[in-house]
């Protein structure tokens, strides 16, 4: 089972609407462009390569309608309609879930959605681990081993491992993508790296001083770093607990 990372969500294009545009009535300009837009963005960016009538058919053999699919897979009716139509992209844990509702194998899944079958059986590195003092190392080049990739996550993803021993021993933490400067993820779960070179994973918010930040230690270990000078950070995106 996957789990999402805190990372922030990102809205369809319609959520961008707060007024609609109906004749007669006044409106912001730009809500009305947004609205004007929307559909043109919807369409722009659906995936061509959606196997649409293959949802249509699973959902006709499961007996389920739109809004019991979307009950079960706990979104909205809306959410679930853009990724049967190719609009959004859906997301792993999401895609595991209907694959277990439709009674299919997560690869059929992925060829259906038009995913890259390379982007279902790509690996990552596990580069990293955490320690009994929450500490991030780098793991021996001779026992880095690869892991399945989460969908959605890419080549500059970094994947770590937790090596401790309470309830978070052998989980997995996947970062969204590259270093980013750390504006890109305040208030966000993320491994960072501080001016001395530690890397830790915390949930990083504004400090009291200008430049400085407070990192929030994850994993109920309850201390908070404050004035911490952050070189880089990379949002957590994906965190996979152990198998027992």
């Amino acid at each position: 089972m996957w789990a999402r990372g805190s990372v922030a969500v990102v809205c369809a294009p319609s959520a961008l609407v707060s007024t609609p545009c109906v004749s007669g009535q006044l409106t912001r300009p730009s809500a009305c462009r947004a609205s004007q837009n929307s559909e043109h963005m919807r369409t722009k960016d659906q995936n061509p390569a959606i196997d649409t009538d293959w949802f249509k058919e699973q959902l006709r053999i499961k007996r389920l309608s739109l809004r019991a699919l979307a009950r079960q897979l706990d979104i909205s009716p809306s959410a679930t309609s853009y990724m049967l139509r190719g609009v959004s992209k859906i997301p792993q844990a999401k895609a595991q879930a209907m694959a277990d509702i439709f009674g299919v194998d997560l690869l059929e899944l992925y060829k259906r959605m038009g995913a890259p079958i390379d982007d279902a059986q790509r690996s990552v590195p596990v580069t990293y681990y955490m320690d009994t003092e929450r500490r991030i190392l780098p793991v021996p080049s001779e026992e880095v081993f690869s892991v399945p990739a989460p969908f959605e996550t890419t080549a500059s993803s970094i994947c770590l491992q937790i090596r401790t021993t309470d309830m978070y021993d052998q989980w997995l933490l996947f970062t969204q993508g590259p270093k980013l400067p750390v504006k890109d993820a305040v208030n966000k779960l993320s491994l960072y790296e501080d001016a001395s070179g530690h890397l830790y994973v915390a949930i990083i918010r504004a400090g009291y001083q200008r430049g400085t930040y407070d990192a929030h230690s994850a994993f109920n270990d309850g201390r908070v770093f404050k004035g911490v000078q952050v070189a880089w950070a990379s949002p957590i995106a994906w965190i996979k607990p152990a198998l027992n």
